[in-house]
């Protein structure tokens, strides 16, 4: 059952990672208003934002790395 569970599961974490309250315990919103004060004051706002971006896309990979394993482990059982 989880072979079939598992992709809509997956994918409604990434959904609530990227859109909801979630995002609040990164501190994604945080993050971007320092990340603009800081461009404000050293007039160099792609360094900032990228650093925000970068931080944002380890944790989604780190969530899509470990729902491919959780895919593997129980597609493996299936045969």
């Amino acid at each position: 059952m989880m072979r079939h569970a598992l992709p809509g599961i997956g994918n409604n974490w990434l959904v609530l990672l990227k859109t909801t309250a979630l995002v609040s315990i990164i501190g994604l919103q945080d993050m971007v208003k320092i990340a603009g004060d800081a461009s404000g004051s050293t007039q160099q706002p792609f360094t900032f934002y990228l650093t925000v971006a970068f931080v944002f896309l380890f944790f989604t990979a780190i969530s899509s790395a470990l729902l491919k394993r959780l895919e593997v482990k129980y597609s493996l059982q299936t045969r």
